[in-house]
């Protein structure tokens, strides 16, 4: 909870300054204890009217002191660390050679979005329809992705890998635990229900965000790392940086995260120690 500096002017005040000083002066002092966020105009018109001043106040006079303020309060972003896929071998190896139904889930979650470079919007929408399995990959039919903007990326190819933490597989494995019907229109991820067989999907209904986001977490927390330093877009921000890592050519991995731009695309640039140290060796020096 913010706490709110009132400030009060009265008329007589305005005799030896001009309106515009008063008003830049009073934004200023009501508004150094406050965040970025709390100062906005209705700031602004609250000292307008306060004490009676009833003089026009234009928002552009005095707005070199609101976004000069505003960087001096602002707090720089701080970005969620990426997974690895050494933490979904851990992940896996943490569940058994027999995993329940809830762990198969939250793994074919996480690795279809660390291969995919799929964000938590897109994962909740998708139906179990969307899902086609080949004999050495598996399509995911985007519906929608909030980095298409020309809605090209229709599909997504993901292949077997043939490791422990493949995602294809793991995929497979949900199919057939949680007994989805391939052509079916119903929610691929659902909530699970106990029963006296064990554990399974719901009939209907999605899993949310938050429902994710808690489940990613408290996986995370097991596995010794500080659940503070990651969120959901840990998943498709570990795949990107670890396919630019590997080498990935730019066109295929532009492609393959559907980017807005390029710089959306270099957000995921993370370069490892191994490639700063090659790039430093490829300078001919």
């Amino acid at each position: 909870m913010h706490e709110h500096k009132a400030v009060f002017i009265s008329i007589s005040s305005l005799n030896d300054l001009s309106t515009e000083h008063v008003v830049t002066e009073c934004v200023t002092q009501c508004t150094v204890e406050q965040t970025p966020k709390v100062f906005d105009q209705g700031t602004i018109f609250s000292v307008k009217m306060c004490g009676g001043l009833k003089y026009y106040v234009g928002i552009c006079s005095i707005k070199p002191t609101m976004e000069g303020l505003k960087r001096m309060l602002a707090k720089p972003t701080v970005r969620k660390e990426p997974v690895t896929a050494d933490m979904f071998k851990a992940m896996v190896e943490a569940t058994g050679p027999e995993p329940p139904l809830s762990e198969v889930r939250l793994l074919a979650v996480c690795l279809v979005a660390f291969a995919g470079f799929l964000h938590c919007n897109e994962l909740i929408k998708l139906k179990c329809s969307d899902i086609t399995f080949n004999a050495e990959d598996m399509v995911i039919n985007v519906q929608s992705s909030k980095t298409d903007q020309y809605r090209e990326c229709a599909s997504l190819v993901i292949a077997h890998t043939g490791s422990v933490t493949c995602p294809v597989s793991m995929m497979e494995r949900y199919f057939h635990m949680g007994k989805l019907d391939r052509i079916s229109h119903g929610m691929l991820f659902r909530a699970i229900v106990l029963t006296k067989e064990g554990e399974s999907l719901r009939n209907a209904g999605g899993l949310s965000y938050s429902s994710l986001r808690e489940l990613l977490l408290d996986k995370i927390a097991k596995l010794g790392f500080d659940p503070a330093l990651f969120g959901m877009h840990s998943l498709p921000a570990g795949g990107a940086i670890a396919a630019a890592n590997a080498g990935v050519q730019d066109t295929l991995f532009k492609r393959h995260g559907c980017w807005k731009s390029e710089s959306a695309k270099d957000g995921y640039g993370k370069d490892s120690v191994q490639r700063w140290l090659e790039f430093s060796k490829d300078l001919g020096i």
